[in-house]
């Protein structure tokens, strides 16, 4: 899809890059038989073939030797203006004589010469179905040494970047565009892309030694690249050994700490549950055990089978959340820019098509993440005694806990990683890295990450801004849940008004810019693009009514409960609530084949009612499924299996977007942008995040939610049973005033609650601590 603008070049010049095409292309085929085989082959041959053609060793000197002249004389006939602007680029005298070296070596055809050419990007085949890259050999770059003679490295092999920047150019338009529109029609509406500085046109290895360093290479480029093309030399890299930093070692040193106490809980707790059970009234043991891998991994996967408790009754948000979280990561492989990605122009091709509505439906899926949060803390308050002011700030810090520990946990492990991988892209990622952790953490700490993105910027960790949003709105519906705690009917009026308010909002921030109503991953501009997700989708107005309908829903489940429902009317209302959810889905689908295919009225409804239709659909499923109404789909998502897949879908949410990127700028090779890529690629990153999800559970999540309940819960010794959960929210008065507390499924471990449900959890003292599974009680 990008474009290369056309330059011209002196015939000397034009000589010169002919030889140094030729000698790479030629070098691989020399010959490598020994004289003496060559000799004793001619002898074999017959007088006829001996006069009429020359033996294979005279062949290859000849070969050789007029290759090597070739190549001195382009070198020797070069331009002296060429000349002159070597010579003039500030330089040091290293790189100077590293330079000559090297003009020597490709004259003399020497072998490390040889692989820095064979190692370094020519040209992006495939140019015209916008595949935008070509990556060398990164190893061989990086394999290549000069020895001196006393067989020390005098040199290494180098990898470079060089990121070329096409211009606006009519040539380039009246030319090139035509080739490219025999891949799709469509082609022309994407042009803005070409010239879009975010990213590059062209990403092209350049190998060298490294006697420059990416300052001088980019001073010899100018004298080399013509003035009409604008370029870049950046993320160079060696095979040099680097010493881990301090703060590398620092880090080591606390993941040691912290594998030494989860072998240490481990053990304690072994002993104690065969040995010695007393032991466990110590306080210095229960810290201990809080790190423990055997009882935290039951509580991962234990199962509560009481058909009496919320744990059971819920049990079916851990379906939803898992294929919410699935659904996500699908969004996220094939949303993610990369130049690894070749023929891009299947994206335009893919807009036609129908499933490009299921892809993009992950945007949606985050939607879901918001309502559970607001329904499962609203069920946690609403088995609350206490209210104040003191209680909702300590609900808040706690909550800052939960979250915060294990996402800087995450960054901090992602700080390792120069220390075990290594790629063409991989400096890009690790300054990426630096820079966004150095400039943002702070709005991560205050959880205000979501207005602090810049339209000028591709984060290397976008998906930040749910948690900060989530936070936002926990804020906004905790102190309305304690004050109005005994006023349901006031509550659910209040928060369907804020619900109201934010669609209001919403759709007035589509009417005032070019946004669409809802998140396009292909449109025809970046522009548009980043303006939709930055300055409105990640801002909590285009949110509010999935969140605070959750909220709406679990206050609405007492009456709910009560009413008596036909078999006609519950088919009739599923039925409805499967249509708005489908409607949601497809009618994306028309702003991917055309920019405005309905007018603004029509554009500003579908702002307005596009969350509200899906709320429908979420309303009814949980409210069914909560009350014994839910059917084969109720089962369906009570599904045993999702119980520990849902309790790590947090650390897979914070996991996989960065693992997503490490791939990408890891890739040595090229990968073409098809489905069967795609989702080869999902699979792999969702297994991958689970397995390092559950690193993160025992490591981090687990310990974290254990310890903040002993600091602000206290060791309670006695070990009473929980009081059974009543069999529905109907049993309480108006599903709030219930003293007992709340059992909740998908928060049933603090620690790897996804959402609101992660600020104040606590459980009961048996499960967490004799290691037996365990119920989640919660309160705040």
């Amino acid at each position: 899809m990008f474009f290369r603008c056309p330059f011209t070049v002196s015939r000397r010049r034009t000589k010169l890059l002919l030889v140094l095409f030729v000698t790479i292309v030629a070098s691989p085929t020399l010959c490598k038989c020994s004289p003496d085989e060559t000799d004793s082959q001619a002898a074999t041959t017959t007088a006829t073939t001996i006069g009429t053609t020359v033996s294979a060793a005279e062949a290859e000197v000849s070969y050789v030797n007029t290759l090597k002249e070739w190549i001195g004389k382009a070198i020797d006939q070069s331009s002296p203006e060429f000349t002159r602007k070597l010579l003039k680029a500030e330089v040091s005298t290293d790189c100077s004589f590293g330079l000559l070296k090297l003009v020597r070596a490709i004259k003399n055809l020497d072998p490390w010469a040889v692989r820095l050419l064979d190692a370094s990007g020519k040209y992006p085949t495939g140019a015209l179905q916008a595949t935008r890259a070509d990556f060398g050999a990164f190893d061989e770059c990086l394999e290549t040494v000069l020895l001196d003679r006393d067989g020390d490295v005098e040199a290494r092999g180098q990898y470079c970047s060089l990121l070329i920047y096409a211009r606006n150019n009519s040539d380039a338009e009246n030319h090139i565009l035509p080739a490219i529109e025999m891949a799709h029609p469509k082609v022309r509406k994407f042009q803005k892309y070409f010239y879009d500085r975010r990213f590059p046109t062209f990403r092209l290895a350049m190998c060298t030694m490294n006697f420059c360093n990416e300052q001088e290479l980019q001073e010899l480029a100018k004298a080399i690249i013509p003035p009409a093309v604008d370029f870049k030399v950046k993320y160079c890299t060696t095979s040099e050994y680097q010493r881990p930093t301090l703060t590398q070692r620092v880090i080591l040193a606390f993941l040691a700490m912290v594998a030494f106490m989860v072998a240490l809980g481990t053990g304690l707790d072994i002993y104690a549950e065969n040995k010695a059970p007393k032991c466990r009234h110590n306080a210095l043991v229960w810290v201990a055990l809080c790190f423990s891998l055997l009882s935290n991994t039951r509580s991962m996967l234990n199962i509560n089978n009481d058909k009496n408790s919320d744990a059971y009754r819920f049990q079916f948000l851990h379906g939803l959340r898992f294929l919410s979280i699935v659904w996500i990561v699908i969004g996220h492989c094939y949303g993610t820019p990369s130049d690894v990605w070749s023929r891009l122009i299947n994206n335009i091709s893919l807009s036609d098509r129908w499933d490009i509505a299921i892809i993009s439906a992950g945007f949606i899926s985050v939607d879901t993440f918001f309502f559970l949060s607001a329904f499962l803390l609203t069920c946690v308050v609403s088995k609350q005694k206490r209210v104040g002011v003191v209680m909702f700030i300590m609900a808040v810090f706690r909550r800052l806990i939960r979250t915060l520990v294990p996402l800087f946990f995450v960054i901090m492990c992602m700080y390792l990683l120069p220390l075990i991988v290594s790629g063409p892209e991989a400096p890009e990622f690790f300054e990426k890295l630096d820079n966004e952790v150095y400039e943002n953490w702070w709005t991560l700490l205050v959880q205000v990450r979501n207005y602090f993105y810049r339209d000028d910027d591709v984060p290397l960790l976008p998906h930040l801004w749910y948690l900060s949003v989530d936070f936002q709105f926990f804020l906004v519906a905790l102190p309305i849940l304690l004050i109005c705690k005994k006023r349901p009917q006031f509550s659910i009026a209040l928060f369907a008004l804020l619900s109201l308010v934010g669609c209001s909002i919403s759709t007035w921030q589509a009417a005032s810019s070019n946004r669409t109503p809802f998140m396009v991953v292909i449109v025809e501009s970046i522009e548009v693009f980043l303006e939709t997700t930055y300055r409105y989708y990640f801002y909590p107005f285009y949110h509010a009514m999935c969140y605070f309908m959750g909220c709406v829903t679990f206050l609405s489940l007492s009456w709910f409960k009560s009413k008596k429902m036909s078999r006609m009317f519950q088919t009739v209302a599923w039925c409805i609530a499967i249509a708005s959810g489908l409607c949601c889905i497809s009618i994306k689908i028309a702003w991917y084949r055309e920019a405005d295919p309905t007018t603004q009225f029509g554009k500003l409804s579908t702002a307005f009612f596009d969350r509200i239709l899906w709320c429908i659909f979420l309303m009814w499923v949980t409210m069914a499924c909560a009350t014994g109404r839910g059917g084969f789909i109720g089962k369906f998502l009570a599904w045993n299996a999702f119980v520990p897949l849902s309790r790590l879908a947090f650390g897979v949410y914070l996991i996989h977007v960065p693992f997503v990127q490490l791939f990408f700028h890891i890739s040595r090779e090229r990968l073409s942008l098809e489905h069967y890529i795609v989702v080869s690629l999902i699979f792999t990153a969702l297994v991958w995040s689970y397995l390092l999800s559950y690193l993160l559970f025992i490591f981090c999540e687990a310990p974290t939610a254990k310890v903040d309940k002993l600091v602000f819960e206290g060791c309670r010794r006695s070990q009473p049973k929980p009081p059974a959960c009543p069999h529905s929210a109907a049993e309480a008065p108006s599903g709030l005033s219930s003293d007992k507390p709340a059992v909740i499924p998908s928060v049933s471990d603090a620690y790897s609650a996804m959402e609101a449900q992660r600020i104040n959890g606590t459980v009961d003292n048996c499960g967490f601590f004799c290691g037996k599974g365990h119920s989640g009680s919660y309160q705040l």
